[in-house]
């Protein structure tokens, strides 16, 4: 498949066709994309939306703690190690376990307001599943939810990979991603870029004197494209 990714760019993959690294265990930082759960809650509250569903939801820490205590109906989608550790952690959120790169015959009956899935993507070797699989759970007006890294930010323009981080199989730039989503179905609302860390003040500081740019998570806000 086409993912408007520029010519001779080098994914993350073995000769198996398979991702260099996976997780093997639920990742359990609690600074990485916090802008984007922010924008997500906000998101939520602003537009009156009755429920969540976050694909590749990690501890399911940041999951809980944006969207608990303003929703009811919250679901999270994971690999079945995340999930086993978020069930017992997370029991008010409804969990269910997937391998997006593996999917056979994904399924939920519930339509979700809000689909979410915050830098999942750029691990996935084959990820029109994911995106696929997030037009199931959503409504004519479901808000879509994407991230991922802005290569072009974080690795430099003249990047060709592979990404340096081996769990990641490609990255896009901004106008890379935007073509992908597009091509896929979606209608984006807005695409912007937030921080990928939140930073502590000894980290401000130091980006402000050597001119470093935090936000390198490129968002897209998007809804199914329209049939008619």
């Amino acid at each position: 498949m086409d993912y408007f990714i520029k010519k001779g760019y080098k994914e993350n993959v073995n000769s198996n066709g398979e991702v260099v690294e996976r997780y093997s265990a639920p990742p359990l930082d609690k600074v990485f994309q916090v802008s984007v759960y922010n924008y997500a809650r906000k998101l939520l509250l602003k537009n009156k939306l009755n429920n969540v569903i976050e694909f590749g939801t990690g501890s399911g820490y940041k999951l809980n703690k944006y969207f608990s205590s303003i929703c009811d109906d919250i679901a999270g989608i994971d690999y079945p190690h995340s999930i086993t550790y978020s069930e017992k952690k997370y029991p008010n959120i409804k969990w269910f376990s997937e391998d997006f790169d593996n999917l056979s015959d994904f399924q939920l009956a519930e339509k979700y307001d809000l689909v979410m899935s915050i830098d999942v993507i750029e691990h996935l070797v084959s990820p029109e599943n994911l995106l696929e699989s997030m037009k199931i759970v959503s409504h004519e007006n479901t808000y879509i939810l994407l991230s991922t890294p802005e290569r072009d930010l974080v690795r430099g323009a003249e990047s060709m990979g592979p990404p340096e981080n081996k769990k990641h199989v490609r990255e896009w730039n901004q106008s890379e991603f935007r073509e992908f989503i597009t091509s896929m179905g979606f209608e984006i609302i807005s695409h912007e870029n937030l921080e990928a860390f939140k930073p502590t003040i000894r980290q401000k500081f130091y980006h402000l004197r050597k001119g470093i740019n935090n936000n390198t998570c490129q968002v897209i806000l998007c809804k199914l494209k329209s049939q008619s």
